[in-house]
């Protein structure tokens, strides 16, 4: 789905303003509802609630241009994906069904073939694409080598400028770790000591594998772990237990 920038960048294009505010607003409750925020505001019954709030900075015309060109960029989209998704015979992207529930579930521990035995024979490709379309990532887990016993790394291929969330809960001895993220150079969060807990949201320039890496060196006798959560902007949260 198109972003802020991506709405804002066309509204200057058509209209000669951004319109960031009004863009921002009628994608607010995905702060609270996830990739189900497009059930609010997403309507032509809220864009006299829109008028109301931006009218007197934008105009009543202009207001409604942009509110309604962010509605035909949504429904766009949309059929897009449920075009494709209908090629594989998958349920309404509408609905969230069952068998989201089980792939959510199990998106860390069931490998692909037993995913196709329990999901009434549906291709690799098929279960990836609706992965895709709930917005869930499946995370590659970096066993620790001999020379760094106590590291832990997760791996998750980003696209360019689509939101990231983690956050940490940490347990056990003093509740601390050292966190830091690279790409494949260079540091982009260089290593910080951590207790208790963690949020952190990255938004990566390019397209590639991101490196989270959770550290415990500081911490040799005693056991501690950590609780991990993730999700892409539109997706529902993930959770892994890293032990160290």
């Amino acid at each position: 789905m198109p972003n802020l920038e991506e709405h804002s960048k066309h509204s200057q294009k058509r209209y000669g303003v951004r319109g960031e505010e009004i863009h921002s607003w009628i994608d607010e409750p995905s702060q609270v509802a996830g990739g189900s925020h497009r059930d609010y505001r997403h309507d032509l019954s809220s864009l006299q609630t829109a008028i109301q709030l931006f009218g007197e900075q934008y105009g009543v015309e202009m207001v409604e241009n942009i509110f309604l060109d962010h509605l035909r960029a949504y429904c766009q989209e949309q059929r897009k994906r449920a075009e494709e998704l209908a090629k594989y015979g998958l349920c309404s992207p509408k609905r969230w069904t069952k068998e989201d529930d089980y792939l959510t579930r199990n998106l860390l521990d069931k490998t692909d073939y037993e995913m196709e035995a329990n999901l009434k024979g549906k291709s690799k490709y098929a279960i990836r694409k609706r992965w895709e379309y709930l917005w869930l990532i499946h995370p590659k887990i970096l066993r620790t080598n001999k020379k760094k016993p106590k590291e832990k790394v997760l791996v998750f291929r980003l696209k360019r400028e689509q939101k990231f969330y983690l956050r940490m809960e940490i347990f056990g001895g003093e509740r601390d770790i050292e966190f830091s993220v690279k790409d494949s150079k260079d540091y982009i969060f260089s290593p910080h000591r951590i207790f208790v807990e963690k949020k952190f949201e990255f938004v990566p320039e390019i397209t590639g594998n991101y490196y989270f890496i959770f550290n415990c060196d500081c911490s040799w006798l005693t056991a501690e772990y950590a609780n991990v959560f993730y999700y892409l902007e539109n997706g529902r949260e993930i959770k892994i237990f890293i032990g160290f």
